[in-house]
């Protein structure tokens, strides 16, 4: 058992070490009560967000956000057959190079789809975080992980 002497001298250092990091400090509230646009707004604006912008609106090329469900729909004759995504990413891919795609899925529920790499060979993105937060009016997603996503069209699937 350490003595109270090596523990004061190991707080005393701990202290000094800690107040020689530089303190970040984030413009929101942790209950994210604030709306979508004044995050984006105040990030425009050079300040650091929390949540933070993780695709913005992008004036080279829409984001299509494609959100697979964990639990396939009820009824199976509306499901897309498993190519139809896929094919559907590479046709925005191959329309326009400034098209962006993103895809919102656990691993898991992506494979009824297809194949990580189908989606990457369209340079679509892949990210496992579900949606916690939509903003319909502003085209605006708050992901699990505090991400903010701004899309053009988002399909859920």
């Amino acid at each position: 058992m350490p003595s109270s002497f090596l523990l004061s001298a190991l707080s005393r250092c701990l202290q000094g070490l800690v107040s020689s990091l530089p303190v970040v400090r984030c413009e929101a509230a942790s209950d994210h009560s604030g709306d979508l646009v004044g995050y984006l707004k105040q990030w425009r604006d050079g300040k650091d967000t929390w949540p933070w912008v993780w695709c913005q609106p992008n004036p080279h090329g829409p984001l299509y956000v494609f959100v697979i469900s964990g639990k396939p729909p009820a009824e199976p004759a509306k499901v897309p057959p498993a190519r139809d995504l896929v094919t559907e990413v590479h046709r925005i891919a191959k329309s326009d190079g400034r098209n962006n795609c993103l895809v919102l899925a656990r691993s898991e529920d992506l494979r009824r789809f297809g194949r990580e790499e189908d989606f990457w060979s369209a340079r679509c993105g892949i990210h496992d975080a579900p949606i916690e937060r939509i903003d319909v009016d502003n085209k605006m997603l708050l992901l699990s992980d505090e991400r903010i996503v701004c899309y053009d069209e988002c399909v859920f699937l």
